[in-house]
C-alpha cells in the first residue's frame, strides 16, 4: 500500500513560523498545539475540543513543502547512492537564480546520508527553514 508522507510537527511549526498558512489556502492534515494529527474530518460536535487556526498548524505532504520552497527560489533534489544492495540519500539544494549564466547555484549538498529519500526531503526542507528562507 502506497501512504501519503506529511511533515513532522517541528517541521509544521516551521513552516507556519515561515508563511506557509499564508501563502497556501488549505490542507487536509493538520496538527494541534500539542503535536497531535488531524484531517478535515474527524470534527466532532459532541463535545470535542475546539481548535483554533492560530495556534494550530498545516501537516501538509512532503510535496506540498517541497512545492511551497521552490515558490522561494530554492530547489530540493534528494538523490540515490548505491551501495551494493543498500540505498542510501542525500540531498543538494539548488537556488534558482535568473541572473545567473548557468540558471542555478548549488546552495547546499548534504554530506549527511539518510536511510529513505522521505527522510533526506524532511532534512532538505527543515535546512531551507531554518537557514535559508
Amino acid at each position: 500500500m502506497i501512504y501519503e508522507d506529511y511533515v513532522n510537527f517541528e517541521t509544521a511549526k516551521l513552516l507556519k513560523e515561515k508563511g506557509f498558512d499564508k501563502s497556501v489556502l488549505n490542507t487536509q492534515h493538520w496538527y494541534d498545539p500539542e503535536g497531535r494529527i488531524h484531517t478535515d474530518t474527524n470534527y466532532s460536535y459532541s463535545g470535542a475540543p475546539i481548535f483554533n487556526r492560530d495556534t494550530c498548524f498545516s501537516a501538509p505532504t512532503t510535496q506540498m513543502a517541497v512545492k511551497w520552497i521552490e515558490t522561494e527560489g530554492y530547489v530540493i533534489y534528494p538523490y540515490p547512492i548505491y551501495r551494493g544492495k543498500v540505498i542510501e540519500w542525500r540531498y543538494n539544494i539548488w537556488f534558482d537564480n535568473s541572473y545567473m549564466f548557468l540558471g542555478q547555484i548549488l546552495e547546499f549538498g548534504s554530506d549527511e546520508i539518510f536511510e529513505t529519500r522521505e527522510k533526506a526531503y524532511e532534512a532538505a526542507i527543515k535546512h531551507c527553514l531554518e537557514k535559508l528562507l
